[in-house]
């Protein structure tokens, strides 16, 4: 609620009722409060972030709830993501109903493969087990007035501050292979103020000797990002079909042999084609 009179904004979490689960999914007070004053600012740019400005925020929230003040012995061990992300695009998208240019609309929620956590053995250390996550490229950013896309976003917990890993220290400090980080341009759909829209990132990451597990999530085929002001939510089962097919076409091309510029100008091709269709059938 806005109270433009007082200069007052209050965020209220209270009709979230589930009690803490007895695992770590729970949020702490410290992190819904933080989602808060996230969703706030990232609507309101021109607003200094000092003591003065918090204090015209009020957050309520109940006690001894998933989302809210956590219990005396309930866990948040994974607090500073999954529903606090939530929390943080509710309260963003909530100002889409004050009309342009405010409104945010939702971004990546999750761990996903170019942030996953590797594990496994490594030869060069006598088979010492390793685990690590990495942080390669970002992407997931959410558009908003003026943008198609924040190419740095990353998750709502880390919204852009997060550093990206060295690719020379990476490959040194386990037994991994980097082939490829890099902005994979007209990849994420027409947008308003790109004719293309927002790039995406691609990373092709895999182990240089042995084996190497590799582990992330995200709900996003369930719970697709939500657009605002006319935009669509985000296709993820289209973006997976995507790349299974891309993966298939790269898969059979290394089969034949075709040379590494070759495969680049057939996947060119192929995304172009892409790109006419989708104008083609989505105007």
């Amino acid at each position: 609620m806005i109270d433009p009179d007082d200069a007052l904004i209050t965020v209220d979490f209270t009709d979230n009722v589930l009690k803490n689960l007895p695992f770590g999914f729970n949020v702490s007070e410290a992190t819904l409060t933080a989602a808060a004053y996230w969703g706030v600012f990232g609507n309101l740019p021109y607003v200094p972030h000092n003591a003065g400005s918090y204090r015209r925020i009020t957050i309520k929230m109940n006690e001894g709830t998933v989302v809210g003040k956590p219990g005396p012995l309930a866990s948040t061990s994974v607090a500073t993501t999954n529903i606090t992300g939530r929390a943080f695009s509710a309260v963003a998208l909530a100002f889409a109903e004050l009309g342009k240019p405010y409104g945010l609309a939702e971004g990546a929620n999750g761990i996903l493969a170019n942030w996953a956590l590797i594990s496994g053995v490594d030869p060069r250390d006598n088979g010492a087990r390793y685990a690590a996550q990495i942080f390669l490229g970002a992407g997931g950013g959410f558009g908003l007035e003026g943008f198609d896309g924040w190419l740095t976003f990353g998750t709502p917990d880390s919204g852009g501050a997060m550093m990206f890993d060295s690719v020379e220290l990476l490959e040194r400090s386990y037994p991994s292979l980097v082939r490829r980080v890099a902005l994979r341009s007209d990849s994420m759909g027409p947008g308003q103020w790109d004719w293309d829209g927002a790039p995406g990132v691609d990373v092709a990451l895999g182990p240089r000797m042995g084996p190497m597990s590799v582990a992330y999530y995200g709900d996003r085929r369930q719970n697709p990002p939500k657009g605002v002001f006319g935009g669509d939510r985000g296709n993820i089962p289209g973006v997976l079909l995507g790349a299974f097919l891309m993966g298939l076409v790269a898969n059979g091309m290394n089969l034949a042999n075709v040379g590494s510029y070759a495969q680049e100008v057939v996947t060119g091709i192929i995304l172009l084609i892409a790109i006419i269709a989708d104008r083609y059938l989505h105007g």
